[in-house]
């Protein structure tokens, strides 16, 4: 079933992720400030209270593989919609305030504020069978500017001339 292999692949990456931003505030600490921070642990305090739902989630479907509905996060009790508010709103802030304190390469702060515009409506909008589409489009957003990040760090100079010669 691909809902199964689907959240199964999700979990390993949510998992990630929580590390993946952890890096990047290690990595960025000279640029951030208070705002980047707060912004940070309500990104943080996100993935880990969607833990619990993303792992109810792929038990239901590891009970029921066939003929399922796909569910979100923020379907699942007893605190899917507050971590999902709590995510969303970290990722919109923490893309704002990362981006005013230039601990953010140019244009990914945007992409990780439309991904939350497309995650809270995922949440707390239910308009037919788009809901679920646009949650998987907010992650993959997310995913992209997580690689934006990334590929824009670059060795600190310190370990970059301690290297001998070849």
């Amino acid at each position: 079933n691909m809902l199964l292999i689907g959240w199964s692949v999700y979990i390993a990456g949510h998992v990630l992720a929580i590390v993946a931003f952890l890096a990047i505030g290690a990595y960025q600490r000279d640029h951030m400030d208070g705002w980047t921070w707060a912004a940070l642990l309500l990104v943080e305090a996100g993935f880990i209270l969607t833990i619990p739902q993303a792992v109810a989630i792929l038990s239901n479907y590891i009970q029921s593989s066939t003929g399922a509905t796909m569910l979100l996060p923020a379907q699942m009790a007893p605190i899917g919609h507050f971590g999902e508010l709590l995510l969303w709103l970290g990722v919109a802030l923490y893309g704002l305030a990362a981006r005013r304190a230039k601990a953010l390469p140019t244009g990914v702060g945007w992409i990780l504020l439309t991904a939350s515009v497309l995650g809270l409506l995922a949440a707390f909008a239910d308009v037919w069978f788009i809901t679920a589409y646009w949650w998987v489009l907010a992650m993959l957003m997310l995913v992209f500017a997580l690689v934006g990040i990334g590929g824009s760090m670059s060795h600190p100079p310190r370990l970059i001339a301690s290297r001998p010669p070849t």
